[in-house]
């Protein structure tokens, strides 16, 4: 369902990252240079960082799977059952209110199946399993909206880590770039060459 994104930074102003435009000191370096490729691969935290959005890939599909066994519900009932499967710690009277929803879900496809197995069935009959027939391809496509709000839970959080890792980077750069009397700081990747490169030190500083 959904993939752990890599994180990445997009440099403002066509590939500069932070750095005053004040004038420093005539003797010191202007410019300098980060790989942002090797922050990315040096940063000693990466693998919580991915860890934790694997955790939320994880949660938000076992909640997914867990609803669509219920293609049987109306929408206000998806919507009351997703928000008690979101709770990270559930009381006794969630428990049971999920329990009941899905034992009103497992009745009327049981229902369903029966009166599609029953040979001669009455015209009430027939006008009940069109009803139930109805009822579930509603709620499957009820799911389908779920699964889309599902889709962009995980992306919401996990752009919000993604974007708390793009914040340390910005910060530590400006730290060293602010040490150093650097202007401009560029990414290595569109960079043709410069003496300053930084990495090392902006690394050092990001894995403290």
């Amino acid at each position: 369902m959904m993939t752990c994104a890599a994180v990445a930074l997009t440099l403002a102003g066509g590939s500069v990252l932070g750095g005053s435009r004040a004038a420093y000191a005539a003797d010191a370096p202007a410019f300098g240079s980060v790989d942002l490729q090797k922050i990315q691969a040096g940063y000693t935290k990466r693998a919580d960082l991915e860890r934790s959005i694997q955790d939320i890939n994880v949660r938000l599909s076992n909640q997914l799977k867990t609803q669509s066994g219920s293609d049987m519900l109306n929408l206000q009932q998806q919507q009351e059952l997703q928000a008690l499967l979101s709770k990270t710690a559930p009381t006794d009277a969630d428990k049971a209110r999920i329990t009941a929803l899905q034992e009103q879900s497992n009745k009327d496809a049981a229902e369903l199946t029966a009166l599609q197995q029953k040979a001669n069935a009455t015209a009430d009959e027939k006008a009940r399993m069109s009803a139930l027939t109805n009822q579930r391809k509603a709620g499957q496509q009820i799911l389908q909206q779920v699964s889309e709000s599902y889709s962009e839970q995980f992306k919401t959080e996990a752009d919000k880590i993604n974007g708390q890792f793009t914040d340390s980077v910005k910060q530590a750069i400006a730290a060293v770039a602010k040490d150093k009397n650097l202007s401009v700081v560029f990414d290595s990747a569109v960079a043709v060459y410069t003496a300053n490169d930084i990495s090392d030190e902006v690394l050092k500083r990001l894995n403290k």
